[in-house]
């Protein structure tokens, strides 16, 4: 019987010398692909949430399971704006809110930092999502910043670690 791991580390081993620049592209590449898919997390942070906006810009929320969480918004490189200071006050900061039924789900992860509520959201109602995140202050001034592509989610995950918000009534008004 042909060991067949043998041979494709033989071909590796063999493409490497003789074509190093094209294995080093490819290689290269990977990484870059890589890191533009953590977005504005960490490699060792989980992506809860990640999408890019029409400026090019992205909203992320990074953290642990354990409940350190981090709010990002900026370019893949420069953060402009982080909620909190410190990923480790994450789980007392941010609230966690979900309704769903027959092809429906809505998903809002929210905080307020400086008299300005921010809400994350992650909508999927019959095939069709919207998802971005909502800033208002007070009742005259509302801003939306939608998702236009590569929207990931693990919102759902964070059930268990963040407080349910009992006064959103995507929780009926009540939290279990």
């Amino acid at each position: 019987m042909k060991n067949t791991n043998r041979t494709v580390q033989g071909h590796f081993l063999h493409a490497t010398l003789k074509y190093p620049i094209l294995m080093l592209l490819i290689l290269s590449l990977g990484r870059a692909e890589s890191a533009q898919n953590l977005g504005l997390c960490t490699s060792v942070e989980t992506r809860f949430f990640s999408c890019a906006t029409n400026k090019s810009k992205q909203i992320n929320l990074c953290g642990t399971s354990s409940g350190d969480l981090q709010y990002r918004f900026g370019r893949v490189g420069k953060t402009v704006f982080s909620y909190p200071a410190n990923a480790t006050e994450g789980k007392d900061r941010f609230l966690f809110s979900r309704y769903s039924r027959f092809q429906t789900e809505r998903i809002e992860v929210s905080f307020r930092n400086a008299d300005v509520d921010y809400i994350l959201f992650d909508y999927t109602e019959n095939g069709q999502r919207q998802a971005g995140i909502r800033l208002s202050a007070g009742y005259s001034k509302e801003s939306t910043i939608s998702c236009t592509a590569n929207i990931h989610s693990k919102l759902i995950e964070l059930k268990p670690v963040l407080r349910c918000d009992a006064d959103n009534a995507l929780n009926g008004g009540k939290c279990p």
